[in-house]
């Protein structure tokens, strides 16, 4: 990443991310972080400099870029620019050979949004061997708002992704829920004797009752906000990063969500490539009729 970023100024092709979060095309903190670091490794394989547009996004306050060279204001490329917005689409890699020499290549985030989901989230994401932290970099004041439970221990974390539109979801309408808690149960029961497991989610009323049911079971008290809502405010961005912090920090990251894959965790596990494993694919209550969690 340090030579990459030292080359910048010498690459002819030049690419502009475009992330505002007042665009409700645009998502959540999962979505910039993983489109701007996929851009950034498209960079290091084609020799593009990636910059992003800085919109004094709220988020920005919180998760910060780690190089000072990579922000770029709009008004400064405004006149040397061509704009690839919502309305298109980057669907194959070989697309990047195409981005014109001598402009800023303005790349909207909703753009990338089709490209193949296997790719992003696998191998052409990080084939370049960078981590997240090479990139970003969290706040002081995240660092200060992780609970004094969560500094200077190590833990496990499981993460459970409802969402807003969770009624929406034909499986959660078929299954009443977007996780098994038979599944959840057996596997807290299993590890939350022998090691700290830290619960996160974005469904209050959920993160509630699995603290009653589990007492030691470690919680932010956080309300829940996703960052893509243009509505969400600034401590509750804080509070969602900060979540997003102690993520990353676990020594590994455990799935509940049977059938989708939340950007969140993800991203959180790519900061330092920590292990990232779903409760369905561990799960085991076949061998003797006994539960067995690997």
């Amino acid at each position: 990443m340090e030579e990459y970023i030292s080359e910048y100024r010498n690459y002819d092709k030049k690419a502009a991310f475009y992330f505002k979060t007042s665009d409700d095309h645009c998502g959540g903190i999962g979505d910039y972080i993983k489109f701007l670091s996929f851009l950034v490794n498209m960079g290091m394989k084609y020799g593009i400099a990636v910059y992003c547009i800085d919109f004094g996004n709220v988020t920005d306050k919180f998760l910060r870029l780690r190089h000072s060279q990579m922000h770029v204001g709009f008004e400064e490329i405004s006149d040397n620019m061509v704009v690839f917005g919502a309305a298109d689409k980057f669907t194959k890699e070989e697309e990047f050979h195409e981005l014109k020499p001598g402009v800023f290549n303005v790349i909207h985030v909703a753009s990338l949004f089709n490209f193949d989901a296997g790719q992003v989230s696998g191998g052409c994401l990080f084939s370049s061997g960078i981590k997240l932290s090479d990139i970003f970099q969290f706040d002081s004041k995240v660092i200060e708002n992780v609970p004094s439970s969560l500094k200077n221990t190590k833990y496990t974390s499981i993460h459970i992704r409802i969402g807003s539109f969770a009624h929406l979801d034909p499986y959660y309408q078929a299954n009443g829920s977007s996780f098994n808690k038979d599944r959840l149960d057996r596997f807290l029961r299993k590890v939350n004797n022998s090691r700290k497991v830290f619960l996160c989610t974005d469904d209050l009323a959920l993160k509630r009752k699995l603290k009653s049911e589990y007492e030691d079971l470690l919680v932010t008290d956080f309300k829940p906000v996703h960052t893509g809502d243009i509505h969400a405010d600034e401590r509750g961005v804080l509070n969602a990063i900060t979540d997003l912090l102690i993520l990353a920090n676990s020594e590994e990251i455990f799935l509940a969500d049977d059938h989708r894959v939340s950007g969140f965790p993800v991203c959180a596990s790519k900061f330092e490539n920590i292990r990232l494993r779903k409760l369905i694919d561990i799960d085991d209550t076949s061998s003797n009729g006994e539960d067995t969690v690997v």
